[in-house]
């Protein structure tokens, strides 16, 4: 399922700038954190990400959230933030499956 998320997320963060690399870094490193992260840790949790957010504030941090948020690939979970990687179930529910 990693290939489906890596490859939803190239076709949804569409852009060659800074801010849409940036933001499909953190989600497809996002999607491999193992739970949860909390908002304070976004910018660091990998080193990928903590690459990406070097030299950027907070307000940087909590415009990709919203950008991530309406593009729902980014969720939250009692206060921490997860990748919707949930979409992907969607697809393999959606899948036709050939008859034996």
């Amino acid at each position: 399922m990693s290939v489906m998320w890596e490859n939803h997320v190239h076709h949804v963060v569409t852009g060659v700038t800074q801010a849409p690399h940036r933001r499909r870094t953190l989600m497809l490193e996002l999607a491999h954190a193992g739970g949860p992260v909390p908002r304070a840790d976004l910018m660091t949790f990998s080193p990928a990400v903590a690459r990406e957010y070097q030299n950027k504030t907070s307000k940087t941090l909590s415009r990709d959230m919203g950008v991530l948020r309406r593009l729902s690939l980014l969720r939250s979970v009692n206060g921490r933030w997860i990748a919707n990687t949930e979409l992907m179930r969607a697809f393999l529910l959606n899948a036709v499956v050939p008859d034996s």
